[in-house]
């Protein structure tokens, strides 16, 4: 009898600790599920946010905007792109800004032994890719709509008016990196202007959180998610007062 007992008192306390495990993970789903309206919705203070925009499949944009804060949440949106805005589709980039023109080395006589600075037309290139954060902007240049063909790599430094150019053959190896002259740095800089402001623009079209986790693990899987309001609180709390 006591046996029979033991048995049964075991059984029903594991079907008590599974049934409450299972309803544990779904309240850790919630509260991932509740915190998305709040961080679609509000810029973190102090948060870093990176806004990423790549060409797919050559006929459309996939943008994101990634970010992540001092006290260890981060989370990534995914971001619908208006039919109205000028990356609703993939573009040149005459569309942002029309006569962009660098002066770059080019391979030029027989098995391209030569090297010669011309003027390139950059606004005749498709945007395949646009990286902004608060600290650069980066953007990639290509002949081709799916991101094939020769084109160049521009890097922008925040607050400096140094343009990294890198020119894209269109076979072989990169073209090492170098600094745009001083002729080409002002257009390059009313270019940088308007691609974040393109860039930036898309942040009012935030439409879901695809991923939201705390000092890398997901918010759903976390043991305590109390500690993950914690933080905020401690955030927020000097701010407040």
């Amino acid at each position: 009898m006591i046996r029979v007992e033991t048995e049964s008192a075991r059984a029903a306390i594991a079907a008590e600790t599974s049934q409450a495990e299972r309803a544990a993970v779904g309240e850790r789903r919630n509260v991932a599920k509740a915190i998305e309206p709040l961080l679609l919705t509000h810029t973190w203070p102090d948060a870093i946010e990176i806004i990423e925009v790549s060409a797919e499949y050559g006929m459309h944009y996939d943008a994101h905007v990634r970010a992540c804060t001092p006290f260890g949440l981060s989370w990534t949106a995914k971001i619908d792109i208006p039919t109205s805005h000028a990356l609703a589709r993939i573009v040149r980039l005459e569309r942002i800004m029309e006569q962009v023109e660098v002066e770059a080395p080019e391979h030029s006589g027989w098995l391209g032994k030569g090297v010669k600075l011309r003027m390139q037309r950059l606004d005749r290139l498709h945007l395949t890719e646009l990286c902004i954060s608060s600290a650069a902007t980066s953007a990639r240049l290509r002949a081709a709509v799916d991101g094939t063909g020769g084109g160049f790599d521009l890097a922008f430094a925040e607050g400096s008016d140094h343009v990294q150019i890198v020119r894209i053959p269109k076979s072989g190896p990169a073209d090492p990196p170098y600094e745009a002259d001083s002729d080409d740095s002002a257009a390059l800089h009313e270019l940088h202007a308007r691609l974040r402001a393109v860039g930036t623009e898309l942040l009012a079209n935030k439409t879901s959180v695809v991923a939201a986790s705390l000092d890398d693990v997901l918010l759903a899987e976390l043991p305590t998610p109390r500690a993950m309001v914690e933080r905020m609180i401690m955030n927020l709390a000097p701010i407040v007062r």
